[in-house]
């Protein structure tokens, strides 16, 4: 480690010549690591040896948990707004749903991914089924709750399929704009 004509330590050197390698330091920078490798072996080859390959990795431990974050937070914020679209059906509060279904429809989309179809189904299931016990709980007749729970699992299905097509057309237009 010989620092007879250069102006930075070995210490200093070792922290640049990532910056170097990345063509990040600035133009004095890189003289000064250049010329402390003329005359320092050890230096000269670290900034000879390849980058390390440990940092993919973890980028890669650090991208697979912000995707299993979204993925956890978008699931529950479809199974919140599939449970408040389905609770409001017996309310005033039903006119929401024309804006939170294609909502919930379309975060199917962009969360579930080709898989989501099941956002839809689940939510004619669960329709289907919270409509029929709130009208067998009001005392209207099983074949009547069925078939009005039926009307209200289409409608809410139709809805929530409305979302996911304009979430796919949006998704295509997009794709479309980046290839030109």
């Amino acid at each position: 480690m010989n620092q007879s004509q250069t102006d930075i330590s070995c210490e200093v050197c070792l922290d640049l010549i990532p910056l170097v390698r990345d063509a990040a330091a600035s133009p004095g920078s890189e003289l000064a690591v250049r010329r402390h490798c003329e005359s320092c072996e050890s230096c000269r080859a670290v900034l000879g040896s390849p980058p390390a390959a440990a940092a993919p990795a973890h980028d890669e431990r650090v991208l697979r948990a912000v995707r299993r974050s979204l993925l956890l937070s978008g699931g529950a914020l479809l199974i919140i707004g599939s449970l408040l679209g389905v609770m409001l059906f017996n309310s005033m509060g039903v006119f929401y749903n024309f804006l939170l279904l294609p909502a919930l429809g379309a975060l199917a989309l962009l969360v579930l991914g080709r898989r989501f179809w099941l956002c839809p189904a689940a939510l004619a299931l669960l329709t289907l089924l919270w409509t029929t016990v709130s009208m067998l709980r009001d005392g209207m007749p099983l074949a009547d709750s069925l078939s009005a729970a039926a009307v209200y699992a289409v409608l809410y299905l139709l809805f929530t399929a409305l979302g996911t097509l304009i979430a796919a057309l949006l998704r295509f237009a997009f794709q479309k704009e980046r290839t030109k």
